[in-house]
């Protein structure tokens, strides 16, 4: 079966020619099957005997597709031709690309595929090739593609349009049959087109003039091909399904896609002579297509493999993420239920992390997140309904305090979020409905998401609280590592050297109580340095709250250095000298008995994490060892965050990637390896550094863990066993 698409700009006359093409085509006794892609459906027309049909998505909205029948949908026309039309939804409301996109997913469970033709013609909408509308470009649903054009400038930028997405499928595979020049009597039409057909070495395979006949037949509900046979139109048209033949015969040439560039095309408007450095060779190929399944071999064997890349999390995700810590608020995820699986999984994932690695966690599940649950249906119709639905059901839940996150689809779509937590937020005025329209990854990643449910809830601050003497506030973006391992215990050990204990850790698990009487604390303490934590800080002291001058510190000397600025600002030098004579006391304890067996020794660092590697130095050589080499290894998106966190480093920093690491580290010949994840040889004796690194304390469970590494040897037969 050969499968042609017929793109062109929106009342250009695509719908006019692919229906006289199926029509012309079934004449030659062709069974053909025609699809109208197009939301204003009316390609089938005149292909059928009484009027319009009902198209894929109305149907769909009606019957589920568990109880749908093909035959509902696909009516058969004139000279046996089988009739689709996919349909759209209002105008101004969700996505008509997405509605293609369903209705063939749609048509090939209810069968049609099974359905014995010689032909499909798909009649395409190729203003904006957007993902829907580019669907019948890819291979499994188009051998050939014609695209329809005239003199007119937009009708040529739509043609060149659809050739820049034919690009993005498989550019190495000549798949363009050709150009319809649809004419629409301006001056000097055929030249320029003619000139856009040699520019991209797409041949023009029919030139269709502009006639009378066309709007008299359409007074007769009949195709010009059925009502004029013999007229000029629909000998033009002909030319096109003798060449749609010539492809089933395997005597056809298709083209390979080669868009002009901008330049280029202001070039051919202007008329001047368009640069050729800038094109490339076009090459035709005969293509036989009576076997699909060779074409398709022959195909998967040209083509070029699809590179690999990564895909970064969204801003979406981050938004979820961060609200989720409040656990009396509710969080609306506005998209469909994956995404909403995703982003509440994502707090449940981080939440058992920390009840397993940590057996010091006092972490509360908060299980605040959920979704409107979108679906195809409501892609394509939009989705506010739905939106409106899970904000009454949280409201009648008890919850006075809701996020409403947008994803990708209700963004794409164009759904107006706005305006329903407008209309409800009226309706309830007890109730705070905060809307954070992030659109998935279309506002960015991450971090853009966190920091706009960061800002909505440093609003929530009440700037008249007093500050008070005796809590403070931790500040990070995220607590993932905070809350693992010992870090809690040894801060709130800190802390209380100088009368101080935690007042609200800001964006951990918290209330919203919490969040408005954070500027009851006595100051605010970062977590850690980074970019989106300063962002925090600053928008906290213009809310009037102080915020201390040092992250929590890392290793024993700077936990020297934080607490002497701390009893600084408390006023107890007694306190200090008391806190710094028992952390000289322990340190030295512990240097000397873990001494005994790092003395001497040759150790390489090696880490993925940002972290600053000086105090894990400092600790390895107050015990005697020697520092060989620091190692940076770049891992996909951590380069810019490492970066930063070794440009402060004082010691020389190599870098390398993932697969030159091994190498590098086997160049240095060390006795001992401190590294922050699982090496992949047994050669070298390792010790994984303790993701508890704030407070003296760290320094000492580095050494500990330090000394014992070496005692054991690189592989031991537990390990042996579970590489068999």
């Amino acid at each position: 079966m050969l499968q042609v698409a017929v793109y062109g700009k929106g009342g250009i006359g695509k719908s006019t020619i692919s229906s006289n093409l199926s029509y012309l085509l079934a004449k030659k006794g062709k069974k053909v099957v025609h699809i109208g892609c197009d939301p204003k459906h009316d390609s089938t027309k005149f292909i059928l005997h009484e009027g319009s049909q009902k198209t894929v998505l109305d149907y769909l909205k009606d019957v589920p597709v568990q109880q749908a029948n093909l035959s509902e949908i696909a009516v058969v026309g004139k000279e046996g031709i089988l009739c689709i039309e996919t349909g759209g939804p209002e105008p101004g409301i969700g996505c008509a690309g997405r509605g293609v996109l369903t209705s063939f997913d749609a048509l090939k469970r209810l069968g049609l595929e099974d359905e014995k033709f010689d032909l499909k013609v798909y009649d395409v909408l190729g203003d904006v090739v957007c993902g829907g509308f580019a669907v019948p470009l890819r291979r499994e649903y188009s051998d050939a593609v014609y695209l329809v054009t005239s003199g007119e400038f937009m009708s040529i930028y739509a043609a060149n349009n659809i050739m820049r997405g034919m690009l993005n499928f498989d550019p190495s595979i000549p798949r363009i049959a050709g150009l319809i020049l649809n004419k629409r009597g301006l001056e000097n039409e055929e030249d320029f087109v003619r000139r856009f057909s040699e520019a991209t070495g797409v041949p023009i395979v029919a030139t269709i003039p502009r006639s009378k006949e066309f709007p008299i037949s359409d007074k007769m509900g009949k195709l010009v091909s059925e009502a004029f046979p013999e007229s000029e139109p629909a000998i033009a048209i002909s030319l096109v399904r003798d060449n749609v033949l010539a492809h089933i015969e395997g005597t056809g040439k298709l083209y390979k896609a080669r868009p002009l560039g901008d330049r280029q095309l202001d070039e051919l408007m202007t008329g001047r002579k368009i640069t050729a450095e800038f094109l490339e060779e076009t090459d035709a190929i005969n293509v036989r297509t009576t076997n699909s399944a060779s074409m398709s071999c022959l195909r998967v064997k040209n083509a070029p493999a699809a590179p690999k890349g990564r895909t970064d999390s969204c801003a979406s995700r981050g938004a979820a993420f961060v609200a989720s810590k409040v656990k009396d608020v509710a969080i609306v995820v506005h998209g469909p239920s994956n995404c909403g699986y995703v982003m509440a999984h994502t707090s449940d994932y981080h939440y058992l992390t920390d009840v397993r690695s940590n057996r010091y966690a006092d972490v509360l599940a908060s299980n605040n997140v959920s979704c409107t649950r979108m679906d195809d249906t409501s892609a394509i119709f939009g989705g506010v309904s739905l939106l409106e639905k899970e904000l009454r059901k949280k409201i009648s839940e008890g919850f006075t305090k809701i996020f409403v996150v947008t994803t990708c689809v209700p963004g794409m779509i164009g759904d107006d979020s706005q305006e329903v937590v407008a209309r409800i937020s009226e309706e309830f005025p007890g109730i705070t409905i905060d809307l954070v329209e992030v659109d998935g990854n279309i506002t960015g990643d991450t971090q853009v998401g966190q920091e706009a449910v960061t800002s909505k809830l440093i609003d929530m601050i009440d700037p008249d609280v007093e500050p008070g003497n005796d809590t403070v506030n931790l500040i990070c973006a995220v607590f993932i590592a905070f809350n693992t391992t010992a870090n809690e215990r040894n801060v709130i050990k800190l802390l209380s050297e100088f009368g101080l204990s935690i007042n609200c850790k800001f964006l951990d698990i918290c209330d919203t109580d919490d969040i408005i009487n954070m500027k009851s604390a006595y100051t605010s303490v970062l977590v850690e340095e980074s970019e989106i934590n300063f962002g925090i800080a600053s928008k906290l002291f213009d809310k009037g709250m102080d915020v201390f001058p040092m992250a929590l510190p890392k290793g024993k000397e700077e936990t020297l250095l934080w607490a002497e600025e701390m009893a600084a600002r408390r006023g107890c030098p007694e306190k200090l000298a008391s806190f710094v004579a028992r952390v000289e006391n322990e340190y030295s304890l512990a240097v000397g008995k873990y001494g005994k067996n790092l003395r001497g020794k040759k150790v390489a660092i090696s880490l993925r994490s940002a972290r600053r590697p000086d105090w894990i130095a400092d600790a390895l050589e107050d015990a005697g060892a020697e520092i060989l080499q620091i190692t940076f290894v770049k891992t996909g998106g951590n380069y810019e965050r490492l970066n930063s966190a070794y440009q402060k480093s004082s010691r020389p920093v190599v870098e390398c990637n993932i697969k030159d690491s091994v190498a590098e580290l086997m160049k240095l010949n060390p006795d001992l390896v401190i590294c922050d994840y699982g090496l992949p040889f047994s050669k070298y004796k390792t010790a994984i550094l303790p993701w508890s690194d704030i407070s003296y304390d760290s320094s000492i469970e580095l050494l500990k863990i330090a000394s014992n590494a070496l005692k054991t040897p690189p592989m031991q037969g537990w390990k042996k066993d579970l590489m068999i």
